[in-house]
């Protein structure tokens, strides 16, 4: 066999039987001003949160240290038919990134929106959220989602008003590990 009819064969079966998704990394900083989100490039959070929700990919977002000043509620919302896991991480090598609101607004709303959503998982890993502010559910962070499964891992909520995490998912599990709430109201 020819090496191209090798190759060609080998990228025909991984089309065919195997699990061709691929994760794309996003990296933010605090300051972060990138339009690609890349690790020598870091973009804002919103921005990272915009790409992962028009790709149609897994998604995983790489969380700089640093405290990030949240200045409106961050949004990421799957529409029908759109596809992709999405898994936010903090760097946890030495002080968690911190997402802090002046107590005026959610911090972030995340909301799966198609009946189909068994592979497009949420992950949020190593966050500190501080100041945020609902008047229903989610001071913090607000996760809704049809049938996906919902991770919540070595985060903190601090000082954040109306009920500071509101997770929802109709079929998929709700894993909450290793986090701390303090000083939050409607809890």
């Amino acid at each position: 066999m020819t090496r191209l009819s090798t190759t060609l064969f080998l990228f025909l079966g991984l089309l065919m039987f195997g699990d061709y998704s691929m994760a794309r990394d996003l990296y933010v900083s605090p300051g972060g001003s990138g339009v690609v989100c890349v690790a020598s490039d870091p973009c804002a959070i919103a921005q990272a949160l915009s790409i992962a929700e028009t790709n149609g990919e897994d998604d995983v977002i790489h969380v700089g240290q640093g405290t990030y000043t949240v200045t409106q509620t961050l949004t990421y919302t799957l529409g029908y038919g759109d596809e992709g896991a999405l898994k936010i991480v903090g760097d946890s090598s030495s002080v968690r990134p911190r997402l802090e609101a002046d107590g005026n607004f959610s911090i972030m709303k995340i909301k799966n929106e198609d009946q189909n959503d068994y592979d497009s998982d949420i992950t949020i890993e190593n966050l500190d959220f501080t100041g945020g502010k609902s008047s229903g559910y989610g001071g913090a962070l607000d996760i809704t989602a049809q049938k996906a499964n919902i991770t919540i891992k070595n985060c903190t909520f601090t000082e954040n008003s109306g009920v500071a995490l509101n997770l929802w998912s109709d079929e998929g599990t709700i894993e909450i590990s290793s986090c701390k709430f303090q000083r939050n109201s409607g809890v």
